[in-house]
């Protein structure tokens, strides 16, 4: 087996761990964790597992970040709320793995290019996400958007990345208004998340 699947499966083995201590531990101040929200972490969990394992080149790196980022994107959908040490263990989790993606490219010049419009980009995105407070956007969604903004950088997929991010809320807002519901906004973290691994899918 390929030292990179072993290696990334046991970091993502640990980190899993990590989330099984957190909510035993901090879940009660956020909402109870009931089996409907476990049933949709492992939900989630288990999809983008089979994602990043099928588009292996990439999804490798972002594996280990997977468990607290998808329990930070669950709890997200039903409070609106994103748990600074899920945050802060996902930040890291995605920086370190970023970091490694990039030793690995073998271009130089693709890593140039890379990281010449990363600055540019990301100070794009905070200053959209900073505009969208007044829509719903929270402090947690501003400090989780900047390390999927520079995969989003790394790997070149911008376009598709605010295409799908513009698109997908809006669509399931106004399907939960179809159905009947008042919700003035959306929660945003699954959907930044979310948006990540679909906008790598349109262009691998």
């Amino acid at each position: 087996m390929n030292p990179l699947i072993i290696l990334s499966l046991s970091l993502g083995v640990l980190t899993f761990l990590y989330t099984l201590f957190w909510i035993k531990k901090y879940s009660p101040k956020y909402a109870s964790f009931t089996i409907r929200d476990q049933l949709v972490y492992v939900f989630i969990v288990l999809i983008l597992l089979g994602f990043f394992l099928w588009h292996f080149r990439v999804g490798a790196f972002l594996i280990p970040a997977l468990p607290p980022t998808a329990l930070a994107i669950t709890i997200d959908q039903r409070v609106h709320l994103l748990p600074n040490r899920l945050v802060l263990a996902s930040v890291v989790l995605h920086l370190g793995a970023l970091a490694v993606f990039q030793a690995g490219i073998p271009n130089p010049q693709q890593k140039t290019h890379s990281w010449t419009f990363l600055a540019l980009v990301l100070a794009i995105t905070l200053v959209v996400l900073g505009i969208l407070l007044f829509v719903g956007i929270g402090m947690g969604d501003l400090k989780f958007a900047p390390a999927l903004v520079l995969w989003v950088a790394a790997t070149d997929t911008l376009p598709q990345y605010l295409f799908i991010l513009a698109i997908l809320p809006a669509l399931y807002l106004i399907f939960r208004r179809i159905a009947g519901h008042k919700d003035k906004y959306v929660a945003y973290g699954p959907w930044l998340y979310i948006s990540l691994p679909l906008a790598l899918s349109l262009s691998i």
